[in-house]
């Protein structure tokens, strides 16, 4: 599951909600645009979940 803090996107209590209720994992990207794992520095993290299944961090802030 991602979550931004980007308020056209789902408000992040309800990520939280969600995440609580179905369990897994949890990738909060500090940044309020949405899709900002395009290009950033997050981009990685998100390839790496999605080849392997497994996060090497819970929260990343893109640069």
């Amino acid at each position: 599951m991602l979550a931004t803090a980007d308020p056209d996107a789902t408000p992040y209590p309800w990520v939280l909600d969600a995440h609580d209720a179905m369990g897994g994992r949890l990738l909060t990207i500090e940044c309020s645009v949405h899709g900002s794992t395009v290009g950033s520095s997050c981009g990685g993290l998100v390839t790496e979940f999605l080849a392997s299944g497994r996060l090497a961090q819970d929260v990343c802030a893109p640069q």
